[in-house]
């Protein structure tokens, strides 16, 4: 046990004492150094080098210059996951709703927020055209509805109707400024959601997942999956493998609850054993 300064003071004269405590603070601050013999730390401080004649290195301000992490971002794949990093709903999200199910649902409801009818109106005559309800030469859209009149041909018809509905989206849009905003930044996220999984299942080789080689019905790869699922449990940032599993796996068979419930007990065990309770999940032989 190191002897306190208070104590020390009264042994040895009292600068000499405070001079002794400080070159132990500096020296506590070499992680494991109380369990070195001094023959061992006065070794190893003489055969440590130096980063002697590499002035780029010992110039450095910052860690990690920018030049470099610009460098080194330009060559691995970014996500969605903490500092940009990959996550697997970067990947394979779109199949369980990652950045794309909540974002339809909330665009639904700002939509029912705002008074679309003429809008639908003006589509509904759309599709309306292009089944021919009103003639498949010279069009006919009856009077009441949007863009009424006779047309030369279908190519005029839609021209007319395009140009209705930008009108009447221009309206919603300074009508609706901040459901705007809103839509557009939905749709913003599922369109770069799936354009970046697009790009990682066509070959993006910076993911590390070769889906032309991949080969099917390889069974040793289900007791693999099996056993990492505790492993997986672990992994709860939004879009990793936990919230992944959970949203793809069918609950409503046995299977499926199989699954959720080994995500769930590798947690669990991960909890009992940081507090020190022991566990005892392992099968019998017998």
């Amino acid at each position: 046990m190191m002897v306190p300064f208070q104590r020390l003071e009264k042994m040895i004269p009292a600068d000499q004492a405070l001079a002794n405590k400080a070159l132990q603070a500096s020296f506590e601050q070499i992680k494991n150094v109380v369990s070195l013999q001094l023959d061992e730390l006065a070794a190893t401080v003489t055969a440590i080098e130096t980063n002697a004649g590499l002035g780029l290195i010992v110039g450095l301000q910052q860690a990690v210059p920018d030049s470099v992490r610009t460098a080194i971002s330009s060559t691995v794949a970014t996500g969605t996951g903490a500092n940009g990093t990959l996550v697997l709903g970067d990947v394979l999200g779109c199949a369980s709703g990652y950045n794309i199910t909540a974002q339809m649902t909330d665009t639904v409801a700002v939509i029912n927020t705002m008074t679309t009818t003429n809008l639908q109106n003006i589509y509904e005559v759309m599709a309306n055209t292009a089944n021919e309800d009103y003639g498949n030469l010279t069009i006919t859209i009856p009077i009441g509805e949007p863009g009424y009149g006779t047309y030369a041909n279908i190519d005029v018809a839609f021209s007319n109707l395009v140009t209705l509905a930008a009108s009447n989206i221009s309206t919603l849009v300074s009508t609706y400024p901040t459901q705007t905003t809103q839509l557009n930044s939905n749709f913003r996220t599922i369109a770069n959601t799936v354009a970046s999984q697009q790009a990682s299942i066509n070959g993006n080789t910076a993911s590390g997942i070769d889906y032309g080689n991949l080969q099917a019905n390889l069974q040793s790869v289900i007791p693999s999956f099996v056993d990492s699922l505790h492993d997986y449990g672990l992994q709860i940032a939004t879009g990793e493998a936990n919230d992944y599993l959970t949203a793809v796996a069918n609950v409503s068979n046995q299977t499926g609850q199989a699954i959720v419930a080994c995500l769930r007990e590798g947690r669990n065990l991960e909890l009992l054993n940081n507090s020190g309770v022991g566990v005892n999940s392992n099968i019998p032989a017998t």
